[in-house]
């Protein structure tokens, strides 16, 4: 393990020119707050919300540079149910979601998390989103929908996150309707470095068939999709009854779905469609087609995992532990900073997510391996005066005998001890 390096001086630099505060939500009742639609009301821009363990209210988000960010506990996860939408984010400001688990029985809803109309970043790490699961509606049923719409926006990037589009309603009696995708783009740029997005499920059923399965992603109007290390793959056919010959399968959903005016590029991780149901196939039992891949403009290009995983939230005097996966014998190099971007590097292989300015760029984390894990462990120290929190971004580079390349990189909240 490299020796403890002091972040000191990176901290008091990138602090911004404005007080940030922290304001903790606790349902308990051990916070500043009950719920979150309250603490973001009392909220201003560059603030952080800290939240601890339990259920919580949807919220929006309409043009505030705000970052929420779960507390790491053993006490359970941080659950925000209903449709939540981030808005209206102007270029040169940035909202950071963290470590939250998503989830919405809302049918109303456009999907359980709307980003809408951001030209500024925005960063979700680490977080779990379902779509909304369709439910019976007499004879037939209510539509699932998508767990990320993306309209509008040019800067967003799910990092190791878990995304899984909504279910498709139905049981014995009834028609499946239409699982969705995990995330579905419009007139947007969106970037996936890790983690997984997956399309929603159709059910097995008896009668009449099993349903068709959602895409992971579809992109239209424009959109771009660039995706680093991830795993997106679509959703899994549902079976039908095996005794009756019109009871028949429901094919697998897609990976990446772009239409003419769109486009994909994923680099390494896998892009796969999902599995075909079951069913009585003329007469016979069988198996519905797979998922393709993709379709359209799709590029898919086989890499090694390149990436940098650490905790989400330290306190400052302590250490930022994590992991660098890599090639065997690259050098690692980190660099770190509080403003986000997303520069594609073609050559490097990736997207360069940490801004200007700058600082340890020329930091030796080590040299990976030969088990390809490299554990890593700096020292965190104090802010500037006046500073509860900040939120980075830190990301390798690796150079080795084929090149530089650039990892996946990781988003970090720090905070004052105690918070």
């Amino acid at each position: 393990m490299p020796a403890p390096h002091s972040l000191a001086l990176t901290f008091a630099l990138l602090a911004l020119p404005v007080q940030a505060e922290v304001h903790v939500v606790d349902v308990s009742g051990q916070g500043d707050f009950l719920d979150l639609p309250e603490a973001i009301a009392a909220a201003v821009g560059g603030d952080t919300i800290l939240v601890r363990a339990g259920t919580y209210s949807a919220f929006t988000l309409d043009g505030a540079a705000v970052d929420i960010v779960a507390q790491p506990t053993a006490a359970g996860a941080v659950v925000v149910r209903g449709g939540t939408s981030l808005r209206s984010l102007p270029a040169g400001l940035s909202i950071v979601l963290s470590g939250l688990s998503l989830e919405s029985e809302e049918a109303n809803e456009p999907a359980t998390l709307s980003i809408a109309g951001c030209g500024g970043s925005v960063r979700i790490a680490d977080c779990v989103i379902t779509g909304v699961d369709g439910e019976l509606a007499g004879l037939g049923s209510d539509p699932s929908r998508p767990a990320c719409r993306v309209s509008g926006s040019s800067t967003v990037a799910f990092i190791d996150c878990d995304v899984r589009g909504g279910a498709a309603g139905g049981d014995l009696f009834c028609p499946q309707g239409t699982p969705s995708a995990g995330l579905v783009a419009s007139a947007s740029i969106v970037e996936v470095h890790g983690g997984r997005i997956a399309g929603g499920p159709a059910p097995d059923v008896n009668f009449p068939i099993g349903g068709d399965a959602g895409n992971a992603v579809e992109l239209l109007a424009s959109s771009g999709l660039r995706a680093y290390g991830a795993t997106l793959v679509g959703g899994d056919g549902g079976d039908g009854d095996l005794t009756f010959t019109f009871c028949s399968c429901g094919e697998g959903g897609d990976g990446v779905v772009a239409d003419a005016t769109s486009s994909a590029d994923v680099v390494g991780g896998s892009l796969e469609g999902g599995a075909g149901g079951g069913g009585n196939l003329n007469g016979a039992p069988g198996s519905c087609p797979d998922g393709v891949p993709s379709l359209g403009n799709v590029f898919f290009q086989p890499a090694p995992l390149r990436s940098f995983e650490s905790a989400r939230v330290v306190e400052t005097g302590g250490p930022i532990t994590g992991e660098v996966r890599g090639v065997a014998g690259e050098s690692v190099f980190l660099v770190v900073s509080s403003v986000p971007t997303l520069q594609p590097y073609p050559a490097l292989g990736g997207t360069l997510t940490v801004g200007w300015p700058y600082f340890l760029r020329a930091l030796p984390a080590g040299v990976i391996p030969a088990n390809g894990v490299l554990p890593f462990d700096e020292n965190v120290a104090g802010f500037a005066p006046g500073f509860g929190a900040l939120t980075i971004t830190m990301q390798p580079i690796m150079s080795g005998p084929t090149g530089r390349w650039l990892g996946t990189p990781s988003v970090v909240a720090v905070l004052e001890p105690g918070l």
